[in-house]
């Protein structure tokens, strides 16, 4: 499920591209579409390796179940892992162009749901290990942390790498802006409609499905408004949980929305996250 919600979102970044910014370095317009391409063709190979674990677990074959959890965990990681670096690299590159925050909303969308695939596939051979053992299965926070060091090492070595990138020099000829006659308007209706429907009493889940809009888009009209001083954050997060996400942007040393909600450990979204940071720039 998560592989296709992964597909999905891609195809809505391609989207999100095509009518709104263009890049003219061929890696930077082709780095989704990798991606993309990689977990399309994975679609068979994860329904076969799934119908495996479950023969065997039917079967009741532990050690060949085990061995092929191995196996199969050892061959996703690696494409994981592979995928998610193109991925943050693309992010970092986008982030040094201007006006481009939309897109990059629908990118961390992508990214945080490969790092939930990532903890799935990771945690398999201890879930199905403490199912057999009639053990109760409890979250491994070990785990959590781990996943968590390795992305702050991927995401500063990235940046270190997009720093001294010679083809970054000259920022301005990276990006090509279409032009679209009412473009401003009518993004700017997008925010009213949402800050309407959130004064409604509305939730952002609510938003979300009257709109048709993904819950990330909706948590970004909630940023934006907060940093518009139109509303405020305690409308959608209680007073501890905004705090929690403060004290992690405060100790963050990357100054990044993903490395935040890596130091986090996923607990919070990058919408959510984008929001109490834009009341702390309020505060400034």
């Amino acid at each position: 499920m998560i592989l296709k919600t992964i597909i999905d979102q891609i195809l809505n970044v391609e989207k999100s591209k095509s009518t709104d910014t263009e890049f003219e370095d061929e890696s930077m317009r082709s780095a989704p579409e990798k991606i993309r391409t990689t977990f399309e063709n994975e679609v068979g190979n994860t329904n076969g390796f799934r119908s495996q674990l479950m023969r065997l677990l039917r079967e009741g074959n532990r050690d060949q179940l085990m061995e092929r959890i191995e196996k199969g965990t050892a061959y996703y990681m690696a494409l994981i892992q592979k995928n998610s670096r193109l991925l943050i690299t693309h992010i970092v590159e986008v982030s040094q162009f201007s006006k481009t925050k939309t897109y990059l909303n629908v990118l961390e969308e992508v990214d945080a749901s490969i790092v939930k695939k990532q903890k799935q596939i990771r945690s398999l051979k201890y879930i199905i290990d403490s199912v057999l053992d009639g053990k109760e299965i409890k979250p491994d926070p070990a785990l959590a942390k781990k996943i968590s060091v390795e992305r702050e090492t991927m995401i500063k070595a990235v940046e270190a790498e997009v720093k001294a990138n010679p083809k970054f020099s000259k920022l301005k000829t990276g990006r090509k802006r279409k032009s679209k006659s009412g473009a401003k308007a009518e993004k700017g209706e997008t925010y009213k409609k949402s800050l309407a429907m959130f004064k409604e009493g509305q939730t952002i889940d609510d938003v979300a499905e009257t709109r048709g809009l993904s819950v990330g888009t909706i948590e970004g009209h909630a940023a934006r408004l907060i940093a518009d001083a139109e509303i405020d954050i305690d409308h959608f997060m209680s007073k501890d949980d905004a705090q929690t996400i403060a004290k992690a942007i405060a100790m963050d040393s990357n100054d990044t929305t993903a490395s935040v909600v890596g130091y986090l450990k996923g607990k919070f979204t990058y919408g959510q996250v984008r929001m109490v940071q834009a009341v702390m720039r309020l505060e400034k």
